[in-house]
């Protein structure tokens, strides 16, 4: 009686697997473990794409010439169309352009993840502060709630 057992070999190395050595599915392809240890370290796991948030000084250099470009076209052409001097519609503008500011830099400081932890972590503090009277109650829970949005985000 003589029976034969089927002879695998490396799609790889082209070495003989023996009958008590595992073999190995890589891309459809049977291969042996030495092989499979050497594919597995060399193939980049492609789910482990996390790059660290990056914004370079000449990004933030373009938004902000290009902010003060928009802004002051903005201002010349008003004056133009409304036959009014820049320096009054420049008063004017100021007044709702401060406030916008200040909304338009917290938005984009809170893009920047270190930014938006330390912001989450300074609403957290103030929600804290705020709880401790009864009427800051109103204020302090939804900065803590918002705080931990911040942080866990």
């Amino acid at each position: 009686m003589n029976l034969q057992m089927s002879v695998e070999k490396c799609n790889n190395c082209e070495k003989e697997i023996g009958n008590l050595e595992p073999a190995y599915v890589f891309n459809g392809k049977i291969v042996c473990s030495k092989c499979n240890d050497i594919i597995r370290t060399e193939v980049p796991d492609k789910t482990a794409t996390n790059k660290p948030e990056k914004i370079t000084k000449k990004y933030i250099f373009l938004i902000v010439i290009g902010g003060i470009a928009v802004f002051s076209l903005s201002i010349i052409s008003v004056a133009h169309f409304t036959h009014r001097t820049i320096t009054s519609i420049l008063q004017e503008s100021f007044a709702a352009a401060i406030p916008l500011s200040i909304i338009a830099a917290i938005l984009f400081g809170l893009t920047i993840k270190p930014i938006r932890k330390a912001v989450g972590l300074l609403l957290i503090i103030l929600g804290v502060l705020e709880c401790l009277s009864c009427i800051g109650m109103i204020i302090g829970v939804p900065s803590i709630i918002v705080g931990g949005v911040f942080i866990f985000s």
